[in-house]
């Protein structure tokens, strides 16, 4: 299938030098690209949005928490990082 991609110039030479250093053409590089994030979206469901979504929200509350502290903005970094 064809299709129009628009990619930011630094990007795509970048790009175009690392499918030319691999000795594989443009296309091959970017099919491999989109195969790898497929193939990782599906072994690591950790990565999905749901995953996502309980993270931000459990970051949510700690922040909430720290918000109604008396503790320096370090003190409360370093209970978030706990």
């Amino acid at each position: 299938m064809k299709t129009t991609l628009e990619i930011p110039d630094r990007i795509f030479r970048r790009a175009k030098a690392m499918a030319a250093l691999r000795g594989q053409s443009f296309k091959d590089l970017v099919t491999a690209g989109i195969e790898h994030e497929l193939a990782e979206a599906t072994t690591h469901p950790a990565g999905s949005m749901e995953a996502w979504l309980k993270d931000y929200e459990a970051l949510g509350r700690q922040i909430e928490t720290a918000w109604k502290s008396d503790k320096t903005v370090v003190e409360l970094l370093s209970d978030i990082r706990r």
